[in-house]
């Protein structure tokens, strides 16, 4: 952890004390995690009148001293990590707070469910993080939003917050009930990965309802497999 001061404004530069450092982020893959995230700009105060300062640190000023923000994952990502990054020199009980919650597309987020809480200690600039894959929590967003709540209870500069960090793990879909192709029933030890080819629009087999899962691949057809699934070569 470390300080630097330019013009007059003291950066907080944070190095993650659970070991996260400089990850990879992968947009595609199961095996490494990705990580996103919501930094102080992102979170807004609970109610229009309280009061705040932001900068690339946040903390509440007056009023409630709630923050929240909706935190963007994939869909199908499965929920791996948690962290807060803040600064804390309180002396008395007031600490930095977020709470990670599940909520409803439509309706109230009151009404959802609390999935992990993350509490500071008045310990200066450091992070807080949990392993949250336990929770087995895969990402819904068609009917369900990733909530974050964050509490600056001392209303003044020892409760600060630099950002919230979430880990997630990207997973192939479900199989459907019914099969897509002829020759890959259900019983088929491939039919997931088939299935989740077909319904990305990466492949739609070789013709008369088949897949012919037993043929070699081509180079030529290897090259429509890999462009598909990794979006190649999109002009900037």
């Amino acid at each position: 952890m470390s300080k630097r001061r330019a013009f007059g404004i003291t950066i907080v530069l944070t190095t993650v004390a659970a070991g996260l450092g400089a990850q990879p982020n992968p947009d595609f893959g199961t095996a490494q995690a990705s990580y996103v995230t919501i930094g102080a700009m992102d979170f807004n105060q609970l109610y229009s009148t309280d009061g705040f300062f932001r900068g690339f640190l946040l903390h509440a000023t007056s009023g409630s001293g709630v923050f929240d923000a909706v935190a963007h994952l994939p869909s199908g990502a499965l929920l791996t990590y948690f962290e807060l990054d803040y600064c804390d020199s309180n002396s008395g009980s007031n600490h930095v707070n977020v709470s990670l919650q599940d909520c409803p597309t439509i309706g109230d987020c009151p009404g959802g469910v609390g999935l992990s809480t993350l509490i500071s200690t008045a310990n200066g600039c450091s992070s807080i993080s949990a392993d949250i894959s336990g929770l087995n929590y895969t990402v819904d967003n068609a009917t369900h939003r990733l909530f974050l709540l964050l509490g600056t209870p001392s209303l003044d500069n020892t409760n600060e917050v630099s950002g919230v960090i979430l880990g997630y793990k990207l997973q192939v879909s479900p199989a459907p009930g019914s099969p897509t192709f002829n020759d890959v029933p259900a019983s088929h030890p491939f039919f997931q990965y088939i299935e989740a080819l077909a319904a990305s629009g990466i492949t739609g087999g070789c013709g008369s309802g088949n897949y012919c899962p037993n043929n070699p691949v081509t180079r030529g057809q290897m090259a429509v497999f890999l462009a598909k699934a990794l979006g190649l070569n999109w002009p900037n």
